[in-house]
């Protein structure tokens, strides 16, 4: 006898999770406009500009997404 598997729902992407966390911290207050990214920061700290770097790279490259999703579904 074949057992039946049942359906997982699936979450919604993380990027798209912190992106949304991140806007509501924002128009909250509880990030300021122009803070570094905690991943950008932390690569620094540590002395590797390269991780900076590509952080901010993604970061922006979600957002990017994102923003032209909402743009297209407007």
């Amino acid at each position: 006898m074949i057992a039946r598997l049942q359906a997982l729902e699936r979450s919604e992407p993380l990027g798209e999770c912190v992106y949304a966390t991140l806007r509501d911290y924002l128009r909250a207050g509880r990030v300021a406009h122009g803070q570094p990214l905690q991943e950008a920061a932390l690569a620094l700290v540590a002395g590797d500009g390269e991780a900076a770097a590509a952080a901010m790279r993604a970061h922006l490259e979600q957002a990017k997404r994102i923003l032209v999703d909402k743009i297209r579904r407007s």
